[in-house]
């Protein structure tokens, strides 16, 4: 995991030695939540959410992408803030600040066909001449670093492909302070895949280890596009039970997300008008009332508490 703002640095703001708050945002999707909430931060103090408040989405790692499952992404993120904490990095995350760095600057296409020779490239290369595993720690970051780009020219004929390697090694930590700072982890209710059964209680573990490491659990069940419903009153109406059981009605589309297409016409998890749907916050909230809102309920109840988490952030900031 990855800050999307890779050089972001704790500022004084409104003439204040104040610092801002930082909500490191894990989402579960790679589209909708990240589409929703970069609004929701362009617009924030419009929505009486203070300037103090700075959402910092976390973006997956090269290793990364493909990951959905919630008790994995947590211990990802968990992982990575230990890492940063420690000042002791692991060649896995060496790797993919390299392959993230690249892709921020342009060299190659982000998750293109170049993303994956440059990473088996730096897999060899750290397996045959450096660690032999990418699990152990690094122990002379730049040394290293310069011995991984190296390779990569020599097999790839980058000519001077980075001649200050400050901000890739910029790129391994999470800029996260405990005393101030909130991690959030916004995922989908999904009965078709996060399971709450005796035999596989994963919402359950993630909860549990949501509440021993001080991270929000934020959940929509049946799925986030339940969380854009709420914006329209029309979600009072839908047939509950098939929220519930949210199954396929149209080609792929499952029912919540075909009900959304009514009411936002265009939408597509990797691109909506967003615009035109958070307006609507204020109604969201309300509407977020008529159904489940407590993480207990959510297991098996149609409902949200993302509603919770924009009010949380409302309340801090501002001096009384």
């Amino acid at each position: 995991m990855r800050e999307k703002r890779q050089f972001n640095k704790r500022t004084a703001v409104l003439e204040s030695d104040a610092v801002r708050k930082k909500y490191f945002l894990v989402y579960e999707g790679t589209d909708t939540e990240a589409i929703y909430f970069s609004e929701l931060g362009r617009l924030q103090e419009s929505f009486g959410i203070s300037p103090l408040i700075e959402l910092v989405p976390l973006l997956r790692s090269y290793s990364e992408r493909g990951w959905t499952n919630p008790q994995k992404l947590l211990q990802c993120v968990l992982d990575n803030i230990d890492e940063s904490q420690s000042g002791c990095i692991s060649y896995k995350t060496l790797l993919d600040s390299i392959v993230g760095y690249l892709e921020d600057c342009g060299v190659i296409a982000v998750s293109g066909v170049q993303s994956g020779i440059v990473w088996s490239l730096l897999v060899e290369c750290c397996e045959e001449k450096l660690s032999g595993s990418l699990y152990l720690d690094v122990q002379n970051p730049e040394e290293d670093c310069v011995a991984l780009l190296d390779y990569l020219n020599d097999r790839m004929s980058f000519q001077n492909l980075v001649k200050d390697i400050g901000p890739i090694l910029e790129q391994t930590g999470i800029t996260y302070d405990a005393a101030i700072d909130r991690i959030c982890l916004i995922v989908d209710r999904d009965s078709h895949s996060f399971f709450a059964k005796p035999d596989n209680p994963q919402y359950r573990s993630v909860y549990d280890d949501c509440k021993k490491y001080g991270v929000g659990f934020y959940v929509s069940n049946p799925c986030f596009e339940f969380w854009l419903l709420l914006h329209f009153d029309k979600v009072l109406s839908l047939d509950r039970e098939l929220l519930a059981e949210n199954e396929k009605v149209h080609g792929e589309k499952r029912y919540a997300e075909a009900e959304l297409c009514k009411l936002l016409p265009g939408y597509k998890k990797s691109h909506y008008n967003v615009s035109s749907i958070i307006v609507n916050l204020e109604r969201a909230l309300k509407n977020e009332k008529a159904f489940c809102e407590t993480i207990e309920e959510l297991v098996c109840n149609v409902g949200s508490n993302v509603g919770l988490l924009i009010q949380e952030m409302r309340l801090i900031g501002y001096k009384k």
